[in-house]
């Protein structure tokens, strides 16, 4: 595959095996996990557990520190506190966990090293700062709208990857309400300690589908025969979010089941996110791309071709949850007050408005 063609995560796991190869006595990395899946997080640190040199990390993921890091200078603007022990072990001398409850101070952690410097977050009692799956832009667009009306309450609502809107938020990004498209991302933040476990909630879910170009020929693609997909990529590619995301995820575990990855796997067109995907099969980059059902439903330049079996991949559900608040800021009540209202009856009314299904039982 040509380097152009690469997706973030796929990059950063090139780099790394560039890395292992090279036998360096000193690896500095700058947020690791960023743009990897969880399968490479967990296979990143078993690497780096076994990597015999000095590593020095710049991270804000708790549980990725908390795995590797075996001495930690605290670097204060009066001192300089030098600790020789696990991430654990200094919280608990220090009885400060900076890399959740405080987040403001500087710490170096060698052996496994990690750099934290962060702002407080901002106290405003008339936001709520809510971070969800692209998939949703629609759909939270028009709640967001309504609640607005009913209670004079703003919701500012950042899209993206619910891969990389985890990541922000364990790093501590100001977001008050988390909805990501499947339930691994939330289960992430969840060992974190970085939700209200309490409080959560699953609200929809979605289907998966094959797209093509409107001006494309109409004939549906038969999923049981993977010469009848390649056929249709011709000298394309399959527009896809990269596994790190859920759809991709979803969508790489749909084409297993059908025995279709062999197939496609060095022919995807990797995106950061499924409006990505979306937008190359709109745009005529791709000839085929594997978005939601809901995401097909809002583009007219492109239509449906296939549907996959709801069986040939895990439920495709949007899992929410408050985001537990960090140095007083954010507003913890008002997200819970909007978390019930999207899952309550008015909320749920616009989720089947905009085509998406109600939770499995």
């Amino acid at each position: 595959k040509r380097l152009s063609a690469l997706s973030g995560g796929e990059a950063a796991r090139l780099v790394f095996t560039r890395l292992s190869i090279a036998r360096p006595n000193v690896l500095v990395l700058d947020e690791p996990t960023n743009h990897l899946d969880l399968e490479s997080i967990e296979a990143l640190v078993e690497g780096l557990k076994a990597f015999p040199g000095t590593l020095i990390l710049v991270s804000h993921d708790r549980w990725f520190v908390s795995r590797l890091a075996t001495r930690i200078v605290e670097i204060k603007p009066e001192e300089v506190r030098d600790y020789h022990g696990t991430y654990e072990d200094y919280v608990h001398f220090c009885g400060d966990d900076h890399l959740d409850a405080d987040r403001r101070a500087g710490l170096l952690l060698l052996a496994a090293t990690a750099l934290v410097a962060c702002s407080p977050r901002r106290v405003d009692p008339s936001l709520i700062d809510l971070f969800a799956a692209a998939s949703l832009r629609e759909v939270l667009d028009a709640v967001v709208a309504d609640y607005r009306r009913r209670s004079g309450k703003t919701v500012r609502v950042t899209y993206a990857g619910s891969g990389q809107l985890a990541r922000q938020i364990a790093q501590g990004a100001p977001a008050d309400l988390f909805i990501a498209a499947d339930e691994a991302w939330m289960d992430w933040l969840d060992q974190r300690g970085l939700i209200e476990t309490s409080a959560r909630r699953s609200l929809a879910s979605n289907q998966l589908v094959l797209i093509a170009p409107v001006a494309a020929s109409d004939e549906p693609v038969d999923l049981t025969a993977p010469a009848a997909i390649a056929a249709r990529l011709g000298e394309g590619r399959l527009a896809m979010a990269e596994t790190a995301v859920p759809a991709g995820r979803y969508g790489q575990e749909a084409l297993t089941h059908l025995n279709l990855w062999p197939a496609v796997k060095d022919r995807r067109a990797p995106a950061d996110d499924v409006r990505a995907a979306l937008a190359m099969v709109a745009r005529g980059e791709a000839p085929l791309g594997l978005v939601y059902a809901t995401d097909a439903r809002v583009e007219p330049r492109v239509r449906v071709v296939a549907t996959f079996p709801a069986g040939s991949h895990a439920p495709i559900v949007y899992s929410a949850a408050p985001v537990r608040p960090l140095d007083g800021g954010g507003d913890p009540v008002g997200a819970r007050a909007f978390l019930g209202f999207l899952a309550g009856t008015q909320g749920q009314s616009v989720f089947r408005r905009f085509g998406f299904a109600p939770v499995p039982v």
